[in-house]
């Protein structure tokens, strides 16, 4: 009798195991994690995503241009707090689009949004860097190539918050 129960132990023991090994890479390729880390997903494509590497900057995926781009917008979420749209506008140039967000609820800070779009009359008009600042710093950041790749960055919440 005893042995008997063991079986069913054993079979749930094992199907926990595997629903943590499973669910622990997708909680990691969440494109809206606010982890502070850089994720990348093929363009348009938000289902099969990953946690971009150094690593992975370093290879022939990226052009050099896409390299620099990357190293660029790298020096800024390192700090996000200092990273202004100031300094966005040193690196990348006058944006394309700047814009007030609302807050979510009376009272709210506004945060900017600021788009430096590559082609925005072509084939992928989002295509590009968007940034949005709060008050504390930058709050996120994307970058687009047409057809190819879209990365994500998100401030870890508590290096957002008010001093």
């Amino acid at each position: 009798m005893e042995r008997d129960m063991v079986r069913p132990m054993r079979l749930s023991l094992l199907t926990g195991i595997a629903l943590v090994l499973t669910t622990v890479p997708a909680a990691a390729r969440d494109w809206m994690a606010m982890d502070g880390q850089y994720t990348i997903c093929p363009f348009r494509i938000f289902d099969n995503c990953d946690p971009l590497t150094e690593a992975m900057t370093q290879t022939d995926r990226f052009s050099d241009e896409e390299k620099r781009t990357l190293r660029t917008l790298k020096t800024f979420t390192d700090a996000p707090r200092s990273a202004t749209l100031a300094h966005f506008q040193q690196a990348f140039g006058t944006p394309s689009l700047v814009f007030r967000i609302p807050g979510g609820r009376p009272g709210e800070e506004q945060a900017i949004g600021a788009s430096w779009l590559t082609d925005p009359k072509g084939p992928c008009p989002i295509c590009g860097i968007k940034a949005v600042f709060l008050a504390t710093g930058l709050s996120s950041a994307d970058y687009s190539v047409s057809d190819r790749f879209i990365i994500f960055w998100f401030a870890k919440s508590e290096e957002i918050k008010p001093r």
